[in-house]
């Protein structure tokens, strides 16, 4: 993505302050997690002794009635052996979230929590779900790292990390 250059009177302001994000957040309570739709594509084990892998994440809403908020994670996992047109592996797993919010969900503050605050909750169920389908599929054991703060340090989609067996 190209950078463009800001002056300082033209830095960028937040869609929603912190502040009312966090009284937003207060107002939410987790009703739900579950695996929603998950598929594994395993080609046969690599002759390499090492992996790339990347990984995805994005998020949508979807309909949920009354003060309930649903939220769909799509997760993916790829492990490719010497380039990215060699796929040697796929896990994908969607996880459907759902919310009991005391005040509105506004696009604003979705946009924000999709980054920060539902990796929270669906990080752990992916690792796992990783972990277990690694094994399953007759791959050595991998842990996905743990979700660090500040959101930025999420797996960005495409970071590269190395399997040695």
């Amino acid at each position: 993505m190209p950078r463009t250059r800001r002056s300082k009177q033209e830095a960028p302001v937040p869609a929603m302050p912190p502040k009312e994000y966090n009284e937003t957040l207060k107002g939410l309570s987790l009703e739900s997690v579950r695996l929603s739709n998950a598929q594994l594509v395993a080609r046969s084990l690599p002759d390499s002794t090492k992996l790339t892998v990347g990984i995805d994440y994005s998020a949508e809403r979807c309909a949920a009635p009354g003060d309930r908020v649903c939220v769909v994670a799509h997760c993916r996992f790829k492990a490719f052996e010497e380039t990215p047109d060699k796929e040697a592996l796929s896990i994908c797993a969607d996880y459907e979230v759902v919310l009991k919010s005391a005040k509105a969900f506004s696009d604003e503050f979705f946009s924000i929590y999709v980054d920060l605050s539902l990796p929270v909750n669906v990080w752990p169920y992916f690792r796992e779900f990783v972990q277990n389908m690694l094994g399953r599929a007759g791959y050595p054991p991998f842990a996905l790292p743990l979700l660090m703060r500040p959101a930025s340090t999420l797996p960005a989609p495409r970071r590269k990390r190395a399997i040695v067996r």
